[in-house]
């Protein structure tokens, strides 16, 4: 995650030996994580998300005091709503001639997959600022993750299950912070697309006046 949890925490969970561990440390420290995503929240500033980064806070919130169902829900919903509203424009944004045609891909997951296997990582020399799209998209994929065959059960957080199969199977208390962090991730990284979408229209607004 590229804002959230802070260096400390992500250290710490990559010396974690699997996934279940880091779940398990992620739990152990629910208010530090908590008060971080509430803090990244402030910095989505983009007039466009007002209304998503609003909804965001409450699944922290509820997570806060226990009603980690009920921040799980939420947080898939957010997760969905900005996939479902904002992706397009994202993605023609990073890819640019990379995603000439998403024709025959609806929906969230599908143009997620699309993306996922079409566009292949940079170079590993590139820095981390070409790579934000990337790591966005990967982490957050599984949530939306094709369950279309049958499939009734993950062991990570999929909002499909979640919206369609609901039980304690597809809601874990251990899926709670994952889910937050990348609901967090996702609005950090549109909002850093419109501001630079909107600086480059300005700067083009500007370049036109003096011609």
């Amino acid at each position: 995650m590229m804002w959230a949890p802070s260096s400390e925490l992500l250290r710490a969970l990559l010396q974690e030996p699997d996934r279940s561990g880091r779940y398990s440390y992620l739990l152990d420290h629910r208010p530090e994580v908590l008060r971080q995503l509430d803090e990244g929240l402030s910095n989505v500033t983009h007039g466009d998300l007002d209304d998503l980064t609003g909804l965001a806070r409450v699944p922290v919130q509820c997570a806060r005091q226990g009603a980690w169902e009920g921040a799980l829900s939420l947080a898939g919903n957010v997760l969905n709503s900005a996939m479902e509203h904002h992706r397009i424009e994202w993605y023609r944004q990073e890819f640019r001639a990379q995603i000439r045609d998403l024709r025959g891909h609806t929906g969230p997951g599908a143009t997620l997959r699309r993306v996922d296997t079409a566009i292949p990582l940079p170079e590993r020399s590139v820095g981390i600022f070409d790579l934000r799209a990337h790591l966005v998209l990967r982490s957050i994929k599984n949530v939306f993750a094709d369950t279309r065959n049958g499939v009734t059960t993950q062991d990570t957080f999929n909002r499909h299950l979640a919206a369609h199969h609901a039980s304690y199977d597809s809601y874990r208390e251990e899926f709670t912070l994952p889910a937050l962090l990348a609901m967090h991730t996702l609005l950090r990284v549109l909002n850093e697309a419109k501001e630079e979408a909107d600086q480059d229209d300005e700067e083009q607004r500007a370049g036109d006046r003096q011609r």
